[in-house]
């Protein structure tokens, strides 16, 4: 049975394998971008720029498949357009100056198999300038098509290893709904501090160019732990070689780290709940959760962190509950930690189950073993993370130990009241009347805690405003309500006897819960309530409202029940629905 499985295993890979080659090879490849005939640069590619202000890019890629059309969208106005010299006639063609859209041409007629040349030039309007382009034809879209079925595949046989049929089917649908969301969505959308001067991307570039680490007291993440910057900068090299586009594959390495976190997470789930309805019941939430997908995919240190600590969360639940080896949790903990300071948490939950441990088995020389040895890997994460940040702040060249210089060039505007009304007071009315949350007005309830962290667990801080998102959006804002009511019911109604089990979950909801309130206590702006933070507390949400559910089971409620299990299907359809369609 193992072998006929690795088997399996082996040839989906292969397949994957040959489908990826296929797909590099029909494809074409951008060897070089200069823009204004001096700067190298990447594509897509967006600028600060000024009124009427030009911009020339010359553009040159490899391609053997002479069928081909190209997708462009300018930021804002194609005014020339030559391909290897031929001039294109622009004058008639509809989005030249449709910075959401721009159009689509075939320049099969223009190209050769080996090397072409592009020049653009783009006339901006107002605001930021850039351009967006894409290559695709009949024999690279169906070996693109291909390439995502067969990973697919590889990720159902990988998840039936460990589920059932039907669970990994739901674990696909979930990744193939992330897989368009990002067809559509290029790097610099929906995401934060990416193209910011001294953000995420020029901290992956410093480690990829430079082999060195930035001043954390120079940029805006550079205070950040190292491990997701090392990584991406490997992708990124690694892309650049191949001339593959690597914010693409940065793209695709987010989506890799977020199909872990769905898998461990559910192993966790799998842990405790036994029957397979309920564990497809609060799995079907985890992996529809609207805004992981959007984040499933954004460049950044997040997901990363979300990944490392369901791993570290399955772990301490195989030591809590079976007396597993400790040293896993504690490795994936540590990992967690120098990958983001909000990877402290596992060791919090670690130290007081250790604690609880200890105290059941009066036990001191056992305390004092365990207590030891999550020190050193708690002591090995901390210093790796914060070294750099304190020692700055106590050179005074920082103004924080914990984000370095960033507290001092937030935006004022970005700043909210820090008084008890805005941690106790809900505002439902906005809540339910506006579908997003917005971290710069306070029009849709940015004042209040509870209203910033509870919308953005659905749609983070963005806007889809067409009226086909927006729909879906007020009634999953409405369904999220009682959803979350739901859940805290599920917290309230565990019974003495299942602390053990709960335990674990308990600690994991109260704790996040608690250093995101600390966090915005201390810098009181309101996008620091975020629930990207915070991500992972989705594993103990899902696993309480599964515990109502069974709580619900054993009473005459048959109403109650069928609402449960219908609330949740609908929410997760209508997730699914919110992103099949662009935006």
């Amino acid at each position: 049975m193992q072998l006929r499985y690795f088997g399996k295993i082996t040839w989906a890979l292969l397949f994957s394998l040959l489908c990826g080659i296929f797909y590099y090879l029909s494809t074409p490849h951008i060897q070089k971008s200069l823009l204004n005939q001096q700067k190298a640069i990447l594509l897509p590619y967006v600028t600060n720029a000024k009124s009427k202000q030009k911009f020339i890019f010359d553009i040159s890629f490899f391609s053997l498949n002479p069928l081909q059309k190209i997708d462009i969208i300018p930021d804002d106005c194609v005014e020339n357009f030559t391909i290897n010299k031929k001039s294109i006639f622009i004058k008639n063609i509809e989005g030249k100056c449709d910075w959401k859209r721009g159009f689509s041409l075939d320049i099969t007629k223009y190209i050769h198999p080996g090397i072409n040349h592009i020049q653009l030039v783009i006339k901006n309007r107002n605001g930021k300038s850039g351009l967006y382009l894409h290559f695709h034809s009949p024999i690279s879209t169906v070996f693109h098509l291909l390439f995502s079925l067969s990973l697919l595949l590889l990720l159902f046989l990988v998840s039936n290893r460990f589920f059932s049929k039907k669970l990994s089917f739901f674990i696909v649908a979930g990744i193939a709904l992330c897989m368009i969301y990002l067809s559509y969505t290029p790097y610099y959308v929906r995401t934060y501090d990416v193209i910011t001067h001294t953000g995420h991307l020029d901290y992956i570039k410093m480690i990829a160019d430079h082999f060195t680490f930035p001043n954390p007291t120079k940029g805006w993440e550079y205070h950040q732990p190292p491990l997701y910057y090392i990584l991406a900068a490997i992708v990124y090299k690694i892309s650049l070689l191949l001339y593959i586009n690597p914010y693409i594959s940065l793209q695709w390495l987010s989506l890799l780290f977020f199909t872990i976190f769905i898998i461990f997470s559910i192993r966790s789930l799998q842990l405790v709940i036994k029957k397979e309805f309920l564990l497809s019941l609060s799995s079907l939430l985890l992996i529809f959760w609207p805004s992981g997908i959007i984040h499933s995919i954004r460049i950044g240190n997040d997901v990363l962190t979300y990944a490392l600590t369901a791993i570290g969360f399955y772990y301490t639940l195989l030591w809590w509950q079976h007396k597993r080896d400790i040293k896993p949790a504690l490795l994936f903990s540590a990992l967690a930690l120098i990958t983001k300071a909000s990877g402290i948490i596992l060791f919090i939950i670690i130290g007081v189950l250790i604690i609880i441990e200890a105290l059941k088995q009066k036990n001191k020389k056992y305390f004092i073993k365990m207590a030891a040895l999550a020190f050193l890997f708690f002591l090995v994460g901390f210093v790796i993370n914060f070294a750099d940040n304190i020692y700055y702040a106590l050179q005074s060249t920082s103004s924080d130990w914990l984000v370095s210089n960033v507290v001092n060039t937030l935006n004022k505007k970005l700043y909210v009241a820090n008084t008890l009304g805005n941690y106790f007071y809900f505002d439902m009315k906005k809540y339910l009347l506006f579908p997003y949350i917005d971290a710069w007005h306070d029009l849709y309830g940015r004042q209040y805690f509870w209203n910033y962290f509870l919308k953005s667990a659905l749609f983070a801080e963005f806007f889809f405003n067409d009226a086909y998102h927006q729909n879906i959006a007020y009634i999953l804002s409405f369904l999220s309500l009682i959803l979350y009511v739901s859940i805290l019911i599920g917290v309230f109604t565990i019974y003495k006897e299942e602390l053990q089990e709960a335990a674990p979950f308990l600690l994991f909801f109260i704790l996040y819960i608690l250093i995101l309130l600390a966090y915005r206590i201390k810098i009181p702006v309101a996008c620091n309530t975020d629930f990207r933070y915070v991500y992972p507390l989705l594993i103990p949400m899902v696993y309480f409202y599964a515990k109502l559910y069974e709580k619900l089971r054993s009473t005459p409620f048959i109403l109650l029940q069928y609402s449960v299990v219908l609330e949740a299907i609908l929410f997760s359809f209508l997730s699914f629905l919110f992103f099949i369609k662009p935006a």
